[in-house]
This record gives C-alpha cells, sequence and structure tokens, in this order.
C-alpha cells in the first residue's frame, strides 16, 4: 500500500493500494524461480520504486509525505502441504 500526502488543499492524501509487488511477495526471501534473493538486491528493488514513484507523483505538486507499507507477518503467510 501507498500513502501520498500531497499539498493539495481539498484532497491531501491518496491511497495507491497494491501498487508495490515484492519480489517475494509469494515466498518470503525466495523469488519465482526458487531461488534465494539477495537482501541488497531487494532493498535496491525497493529504493528504486519509491524513486520513480516519487519522481512521477512530484510532477503533480508538492509531496509532503510518502509512505509505502507492506504487511508481511507470520500471520499473513499460509503454506499448502
Amino acid at each position: 500500500m501507498v500513502i501520498v500526502v500531497l499539498g493539495f488543499i481539498q484532497s491531501p492524501t491518496l491511497l495507491l493500494s497494491n501498487m508495490y509487488q515484492r519480489p517475494d511477495m509469494i515466498t518470503p526471501r525466495i523469488d519465482v524461480h526458487g531461488h534465494p534473493i539477495d537482501p541488497t538486491k531487494m532493498q535496491q528493488h525497493f529504493e528504486d520504486f519509491y524513486e520513480d514513484l516519487f519522481e512521477e507523483l512530484n510532477k503533480y505538486g508538492e509531496i509532503e509525505s510518502l509512505n509505502i507499507c507492506d504487511n508481511l507477518a507470520d500471520h499473513m503467510w499460509f503454506f499448502l502441504s
């Protein structure tokens, strides 16, 4: 979930759900081919997304705050046996 607070008077908050897709969305720390994902690559993937999103949204007005949230707590994962 991406939460953007823009400097608008009428509507200061914009919520964009399901916008950031982590490379390990299906299985934590494992890519779609079953290989382990390097944590530095995961961080770089996120930072690239954040920078691209910030630059694109900034074209439409000043951004006061940009928050990107995810919920990958243990209770959200299930495994089929």
